[in-house]
């Protein structure tokens, strides 16, 4: 995600220091593999049709594989924290643009901002990523992931840590470093 100040609702120059919107990053990469997933699909349809069968189940097929390939790659989610209401707004947002889904919560529902450092190992590979999350204290499982941070080969977060103590002290929580 991409962190933004904002000041009206859209990007904008003027910080305000009780609004943060965090937003996706790797979008460019869900239309890209989008793109291709209907591109083999359309080739799998030319190359299966045969002779005088109707082409009209073809369509609907391809009609449903866009759009729950829409559903799942072309959604994105940004989440605001607005300090100053004490809420946080998270929006699932077709193409960033048409909200699908939302939610708000209320800040008193977190205990903490928690930095958490994941080694990945992949055939030999081995990346850094670094999550940030405000975390609740009744069920882990309904912590709030704020921002991912893919580090190569880094062996510290520094940006991540850094955006970690900017949340921790708008939102007025206190922050715990787990990498």
């Amino acid at each position: 995600m991409k962190t933004s100040d904002h000041a009206d609702g859209r990007n904008s120059a003027v910080q305000c220091s009780t609004r943060r919107v965090y937003r996706e990053r790797n979008t460019g990469t869900k239309v890209f593999a989008s793109v291709l997933v209907l591109l083999v699909a359309v080739v799998l349809v030319i190359v299966r049709k045969q002779g005088n069968e109707p082409w009209w189940p073809y369509i609907i097929g391809l009609g449903v594989m866009a759009a729950l390939v829409a559903a799942v790659l072309l959604v994105w989610r940004d989440v605001t924290v607005d300090g100053e209401a004490q809420v946080t707004r998270e929006a699932w947002r077709l193409l960033g643009v048409l909200t699908v889904w939302r939610r708000q919560r209320h800040l008193r529902e977190f205990t903490s901002v928690h930095s958490q450092r994941v080694e990945v190992v992949h055939k030999g590979d081995r990346r850094t990523v670094c999550d940030i999350y405000l975390m609740t204290e009744s069920d882990p499982r309904k912590r709030l992931e704020i921002e991912r941070f893919e580090m190569g080969t880094a062996d510290a977060c520094p940006e991540a840590n850094e955006v970690g103590l900017d949340l921790a002290r708008l939102a007025g929580l206190p922050f715990e470093d787990k990498t």
